[in-house]
């Protein structure tokens, strides 16, 4: 039996198991996002209160809904700086493409959405409940 210590295979042996372990998916492969992470985002807080307006997204554990794309997450990993890489099929106006995605977590109410060139930097809406709340004081 050849040991492996100290040769470029066990170098390779090595870094195939590390590249592995880091592609595995955050949720058991099933391209899910944690709940902390759902709810209402938009790019602007006025966007938050206007239904109609393009620049809101909402986000479920397995899917981010623009206002002309739809895009269902089929896989997802995290990375080691807690960030969600995203293997996505988006569909806009009756075409559906596979396409490479990432968030990226920049504070409890604060993300990006990364597709491609497309940058979208977001901020959680506040929940109904609270925004009427707030409304009320």
């Amino acid at each position: 039996m050849k040991h492996l210590r100290n040769t470029p295979e066990i170098f390779f042996v090595v870094s195939a198991i590390l590249a592995t372990a880091e592609a595995l998916p955050a949720s058991a492969g099933q391209g899910r996002l944690p709940e902390t992470l759902t709810g209402l985002w938009a790019t602007e807080a006025a966007s938050c209160v206007k239904p109609d307006n393009d620049d809101r997204v909402e986000i479920t554990r397995d899917r981010i809904e623009f206002f002309a794309a739809s895009c269902r997450i089929d896989a997802l990993r995290q990375t080691k700086a807690g960030d969600y890489r995203m293997d996505e099929t988006c569909e806009a106006e009756g075409e559906a493409d596979a396409i490479a995605g990432r968030l990226i977590v920049k504070g409890r109410d604060r993300i990006e959405i990364r597709q491609g060139e497309t940058r979208h930097a977001l901020l959680r809406c506040p929940k109904p409940a609270a925004a009427a709340r707030s409304n009320l004081q």
